[in-house]
């Protein structure tokens, strides 16, 4: 029985140190595409617009091609990892008579991994200024998409968090809601403050 308690115990404590991760390189990608909006957007609204060569522009799209590099260099934990977690939230929404699907972690990795790279290729020297305005159009589209996989994925580990306040997770789980209730310390805007009060609501 203690085997099997420590087991669960060891599985929240991961999934807190998975989640604090994600929620990490989330924020991170948040932050290099406002970034890439700011630079991108600054060429757009330039009039008279600059000539497609000039050294300013050049410089720009020079910038945000090196923004695109270092969301590329961002990482996550391992696939198996993720899916853990996700297995963990979908299990304690199953329990609660709930749909088990979870937008969980492995949802916001792909959209910083792989949605982002769906966004245009610009040649700083020859891109077009509508091709300029295409990219910042899907620098805002990914911006929306990575605030929503995220707030569902802290609104996943909130309502965890509330919903394993039942007697027997209080024995087992106290202190792995204590690693959950402390994401909200480490930087990650208004998700992780979700996540705090709703520990902080028992």
């Amino acid at each position: 029985m203690f085997a099997k308690l420590q087991a669960r115990q060891d599985a929240f404590t991961q999934a807190a140190s998975v989640v604090r991760g994600v929620g990490d390189s989330a924020n991170q990608a948040g932050q290099l595409l406002d970034k890439m909006e700011q630079g991108l957007g600054e060429i757009v609204k330039m009039y008279p617009p600059y000539p497609i060569d000039s050294p300013q522009r050049v410089t720009l799209l020079n910038a945000v091609s090196g923004l695109r590099k270092q969301i590329d260099e961002l990482t996550f934990p391992p696939p198996e990892k993720l899916k853990n977690v996700e297995r963990l939230l979908g299990q304690q929404k199953d329990g609660n008579g709930k749909d088990g699907s979870v937008p969980a972690p492995q949802d916001v990795a792909s959209v910083v991994k792989g949605a982002m790279w769906d966004l245009s290729t610009l040649d700083p020297r020859s891109a077009s200024d509508a091709e300029v305005s295409k990219a910042l159009d899907q620098v805002n589209s990914l911006k929306v998409a990575l605030k929503d996989v995220s707030a569902g994925m802290w609104n996943d580990v909130a309502s965890f968090v509330k919903q394993a306040d039942s007697p027997d997770s209080q024995k087992q789980g106290a202190g792995t809601r204590e690693q959950l209730a402390g994401l909200g310390e480490v930087g990650i805007g208004t998700s992780g403050r979700l996540l705090e009060q709703a520990a902080e609501s028992k």
